[in-house]
């Protein structure tokens, strides 16, 4: 079953914007006015509990794509979710 996937792109009009079922954005991580690291901010693709991908690494490929690593687990209690984000694609494990 194919997933869908959409990186959304973050501007000033839509700093914070709002997510459907696999969505995300690249948010920054920044602490005492100091820049800590790029992360995704995804809404499950299954119950569209949004929630930050912070202890997990974030690579921007040369393509414009993104690479999510490990594997996502929702945090949603009962929530099945369970998946990888590769060059910017949602696989299913």
């Amino acid at each position: 079953m194919p997933v869908e996937f959409k990186l959304i792109k973050k501007t000033k009009e839509n700093s914070n914007p709002v997510l459907k079922p696999g969505e995300a954005y690249i948010s920054n991580l920044v602490e005492k006015d100091r820049f800590v690291k790029k992360f995704l901010w995804i809404a499950c693709y299954l119950c569209g509990l949004e929630a930050p991908t912070l202890s997990h690494t974030l690579t921007e490929n040369s393509d414009g794509t993104v690479t999510i690593s490990p594997s996502l687990m929702c945090p949603k209690e009962g929530c099945p979710a369970h998946y990888y984000i590769r060059n910017s694609k949602l696989e299913l494990t």
